[in-house]
């Protein structure tokens, strides 16, 4: 048995999938028909090979991944099949940061610790050190904008 929520995400996969066959649908309309010297600009729909179409990877497979490695369009990343049968879209085992593929094996295991394999932990430090930085370098304040009341922060450099 899955975890429900494994099956909720399974559903917004669903979901998504169909948001984007809906997108894909618009760009079947014909429009020669239409007063398209009127407009502005003519929608013109991404085709397959384009960075912005979801089915074009944006990176390569990842080293070790099995001859079953697919590109998944909704989360825009490469994908290994699991056993689970009723995980259909295999975000089980692909979404859990304890299991990483094992190229040895030939199967998904758990892993002691999380596996970043992109160094997520390490990034985010930086990036952490980095505002932290800018922080130090250009303290904000809260200033009321009088004519629309919202509270944004302004830098205190060069106020008076």
């Amino acid at each position: 048995m899955l975890d429900p929520r494994i099956e909720i995400m399974e559903m917004m996969h669903e979901l998504r999938m169909l948001m984007m066959a809906m997108e894909e649908k618009i760009s079947t309309i014909p429009h020669e028909a239409e007063p398209v010297e009127e407009y502005e600009h003519v929608y013109h729909a991404p085709v397959e090979g384009d960075y912005i179409h979801p089915m074009t990877p944006s990176h390569p497979c990842p080293e070790g991944f099995g001859e079953g490695a697919y590109w998944d369009e909704v989360y825009q990343c490469w994908m290994m099949p699991n056993h689970y049968e009723e995980d259909v879209c295999n975000l089980s085992t692909n979404l859990d940061t304890d299991m990483t593929w094992s190229s040895d094996n030939d199967s998904w295991e758990h892993m002691p610790e999380n596996d970043w394999s992109n160094d997520y932990d390490v990034f985010m430090d930086e990036v952490e050190e980095m505002e932290e930085e800018m922080h130090e370098e250009a303290p904000m304040t809260e200033e009321v904008n009088t004519e629309s009341g919202f509270v944004s922060p302004m830098p205190t450099e060069g106020k008076e």
